[in-house]
């Protein structure tokens, strides 16, 4: 009877500590899950602030630069044509959207039907959409896709004197009398908000 109850309090003993240690080891693997989920959010969030703050320098590298009004464009209508931009801005405000073939394509969509539905408010004479595609036949493609009825014209390589790399869209008022950028905004399909108060504050200069 004593060696039964000995190896009882044996086995029980034995069994509180495997149920501790399989505890601890519940605990344990909890723990790194929940770090490696800390280690996740926290690189998220560096990677979308240090992006914020590149679209936010970018922003104001390009406000109040001067654009060449003497810039050749090509109309997508007539690939043959080209016009210079001083031909095309003739009221006193111009909204711009400029992007190229190498922007990302679901950026530059979103911000189209955004452009849409501006120029139905703004007027579309007060739009302008500046792109710059090697084949014209590219980009009426583009814009066939998008069911765009505004033109757009190739810069065809020229860079309008703004310091971008093209990766976004970009967008920004220009002024007929300065040819100054004002505005200048970097599109971010991941902040519509953002957008929707950026195009809030664009109205106001047609009114």
């Amino acid at each position: 009877m004593k060696i039964w109850k000995s190896n009882f309090w044996i086995l029980l003993c034995s069994v509180l500590v495997l149920l501790n240690i399989y505890s601890l080891y519940q605990k344990n693997e909890i723990a790194e899950g929940f770090n490696e989920e800390l280690n996740t959010l926290k690189t998220a969030y560096e990677s979308n602030f240090q992006s914020l703050l590149n679209r936010m320098r970018i922003q104001f590298d390009n406000e109040g630069i001067v654009i060449d009004k003497e810039t050749e464009l090509v109309p997508d209508y007539d690939e043959g044509k080209k016009i210079k931009l001083k031909e095309l801005v003739q009221n006193k405000w111009m909204l711009v959207l400029n992007f190229s073939e190498i922007t990302c394509k679901s950026c530059v969509e979103s911000e189209i039907e955004k452009i849409k539905e501006i120029s139905n408010e703004i007027g579309s004479e007060n739009v302008l959409i500046l792109s710059s595609y090697e084949r014209n036949s590219d980009l009426l493609i583009f814009k066939r896709l998008n069911k765009l009825n505004l033109p757009i014209y190739n810069r065809k390589g020229e860079n309008l004197g703004l310091q971008i790399d093209y990766s976004n869209a970009n967008v920004f008022l220009l002024n007929s009398a300065s040819y100054k950028t004002e505005l200048f905004f970097i599109a971010d399909k991941e902040a519509p908000k953002l957008s929707e108060k950026y195009y809030s504050t664009v109205k106001r200069y047609f009114e």
